[in-house]
């Protein structure tokens, strides 16, 4: 009798989880709403690209034609290292990269030295 019962129930919990998941799939996600808590001085990627953007531009108008022709005379920095430069690119989901100035990122800053 138990087991009767048991392969009852079992088959009746199947059903039921095989109908929700025809009822979400059927569904979709219309009814699930996404929000994002804003920080302080929080700006669209837009805005830090055209912040990125004017910033590179006053630097160029800024800068003295001379200065930079001798810079570009002095010999490259030699590094330690028998390779050439790498690059690390780090990725955090949701973490863009101007939240690094926005708080204390210790491991970062030993990192970028």
């Amino acid at each position: 009798m138990f087991r009767s019962l048991a392969s009852s129930a079992f088959s009746f919990l199947a059903i039921l989880i095989f109908a929700f998941v025809v009822i979400f799939l059927y569904s979709g996600s219309s009814g699930v709403a996404f929000s994002r808590v804003a920080m302080d001085g929080d700006r669209s990627t837009a805005q830090v690209l055209e912040d990125f953007r004017k910033s590179q531009m006053e630097e160029v108008a800024n800068a003295d034609p001379l200065e930079a022709a001798e810079t570009m005379e002095r010999e490259p920095v030699q590094r330690s290292g028998d390779g050439p430069p790498v690059v690390l690119w780090v990725s955090i989901p949701g973490f863009r990269g101007d939240y690094i100035d926005k708080s204390d990122t210790p491991f970062f800053d030993d990192l970028i030295d």
